[in-house]
């Protein structure tokens, strides 16, 4: 279980621009869109969003990140849209991507 933080997304997680392990935010209940800033990391083992009440699109700045080694979690929520192609600029991923559960459609 998370620690049931009842916010939208800091923007300012996307200051830390290098963070080598896990940024998880998990089953917690975060609401509104995912920070677009979070673009701006430049390097992060894994971010995990999944089990929120997360809205909007899949920002396509996500696949700005330089580096992220073992996956994007984003399932659970209720994200929209069409999935970016940009996230297909993050081809280092060891195991993938998390999207389901959601209301998004292909690219």
């Amino acid at each position: 279980m998370g620690n049931l933080f009842s916010s939208t997304m800091p923007t300012e997680l996307g200051k830390m621009w290098s963070m080598q392990g896990l940024l998880n935010l998990d089953d917690n209940m975060l609401t509104g869109p995912i920070a677009t800033e979070l673009g701006k990391l430049d390097l992060i083992g894994e971010l995990n969003l999944d089990t929120n009440e997360l809205t909007g699109p899949i920002p396509t700045e996500l696949g700005s990140i330089s580096y992220m080694r073992k996956n994007l979690n984003l399932e659970s929520n209720l994200l929209s849209s069409a999935i970016p192609s940009e996230l297909g600029n993050l081809v280092k991923m060891d195991e993938g991507f998390h999207l389901e559960n959601n209301q998004l459609s292909s690219v």
